[in-house]
């Protein structure tokens, strides 16, 4: 690995106009990740830059983070075999796949999402993974502990994440605040009440802010909380006027009638990323925009009302029948959807029926497998005094079924 430069000499270089050398400084280590992404951003908004990329040109950003991802790699392992280049033509997103980044998440949840994620990082560093990683994403609470990371790598290391990882080894002996990165985060984590302590004004505080978040988080899920009870009881008043009287037949109309509305708007919305994805495609025909949020709430209600009608009422579907309109259904979305574009695409112009058949036929056979079990469950739910517990479980258990079936159809097209 080429000797990391100071401090000082990568801000000078960092200070520098760089825009045909970045690649070039990144991979002698004069600049870190970060200050890639700030001369990255600088390039962007310099309307004097020869270089530049679009912010909405989602490829070209894709791009050039591959470049830069490239580079960073063979600064750090130069006796690693280098990946061959991607043809001109080929598109980025092929590109990525081939390259295989490693990326990295910290979700949110204040100082137990920093603490844990302490440990997530101490356990790659002793694999001997940190340095592998190429993308490191963080938001709230993982944000201090990213932070943390990156100012460890910087400072402390001078941008190598090799030698950094023997500060974050858990079998290392703690040194002293002043001198050990994790023993200072330790002995400063309690950054929101400093000074503790009965008469403390910290303490007071943070007492006060803690009384005033859980009371407004209580004036929102008390009266949520009333709601899902109230539509429970409500449905329950309505099975019980109508659902003598409510014939099978209708029954399984309204069923497939709601999810044959709700399926195609999925669709409709899954093609347009297709297209989105490639831009060089076609469309033969022009689709309406179905992404408003009235359509999506609507196809959301269509589903809902579909497993109330399967879930909470006795209708005794038929399990091959439902299995064929599954496969119906599934197929309907797999193909308006945009799954053979995409599939062709991607392997150079292969027709991909054969999928376009096998996977709503094994999803709809999960599905309908499932169902199947929630029928048999809901129909020993037939007394007076366990009827509640069809229109409280029983909806629940067949959207439950559907996730499935739509989570293995998304797998597979994959």
């Amino acid at each position: 690995m080429p000797p990391l430069q100071s401090i000082r000499q990568r801000r000078k270089a960092f200070r520098r106009p760089c825009a045909p050398h970045c690649p070039k400084a990144y991979e002698a280590g004069l600049l870190t990740g970060v200050d890639w992404f700030v001369v990255f951003q600088r390039e962007l908004m310099d309307p004097s830059a020869t270089t530049r990329v679009s912010p909405s040109d989602f490829p070209g950003v894709l791009k050039a983070e591959i470049e830069d991802m490239r580079a960073r790699r063979r600064a750090l392992f130069p006796n690693q075999q280098v990946l061959p280049s991607a043809p001109g033509t080929e598109h980025p997103y092929a590109d990525a796949h081939r390259v295989r980044p490693f990326g990295l998440a910290f979700s949110g949840g204040g100082i137990r999402s920093a603490t844990f994620n302490l440990g997530v990082l101490q356990g790659l560093a002793e694999l001997g993974l940190l340095p592998y990683l190429d993308y490191l994403s963080t938001v709230s609470g993982g944000g201090y502990i990213g932070s943390w990371l990156h100012a460890i790598i910087r400072n402390k290391h001078q941008g190598d994440p090799v030698a950094a990882q023997s500060t974050l080894l858990p079998t290392r002996v703690p040194g002293q605040a002043t001198h050990d990165p994790v023993s200072f985060l330790r002995k400063y984590s309690n950054y929101l009440a400093p000074q503790l302590g009965l008469f403390s004004p910290d303490f007071w505080t943070i007492g006060s802010v803690w009384i005033r978040n859980m009371s407004l988080n209580l004036l929102i899920l008390i009266p949520f909380l009333i709601g899902v009870v109230l539509t429970v009881l409500m449905a329950g008043l309505l099975q019980q006027r109508f659902s003598q009287g409510l014939e099978a037949e209708l029954a399984r109309t309204l069923w497939v009638f709601a999810l044959a509305v709700a399926v195609p708007i999925v669709g409709i919305n899954l093609r347009q990323i297709v297209f989105d994805q490639f831009p060089e495609l076609t469309p033969r025909f022009e689709l309406p925009d179905l992404s408003g949020r009235f359509v999506v709430g609507g196809a959301t209600l269509c589903i809902m009302f579909a497993a109330y009608i399967l879930g909470a009422f006795r209708i005794d579907p038929h399990p091959v029948l439902s299995g064929v309109l599954l496969s119906v259904l599934f197929f309907l979305m797999q193909w308006v959807g945009g799954f053979r574009l995409c599939y062709r695409k991607r392997h150079g112009g292969s027709s991909g029926w054969p999928l376009m058949i096998a996977i709503p036929i094994v999803c709809a056979a999960l599905t309908s497998t499932l169902l199947w079990g929630v029928w048999r469950l809901t129909s020993t739910w037939n007394d007076p005094s366990s009827e509640w517990f069809s229109i409280a479980f029983g909806p629940t258990l067949v959207l439950m079924a559907w996730m499935c079936g739509t989570t293995l159809q998304i797998g597979l097209m994959g």
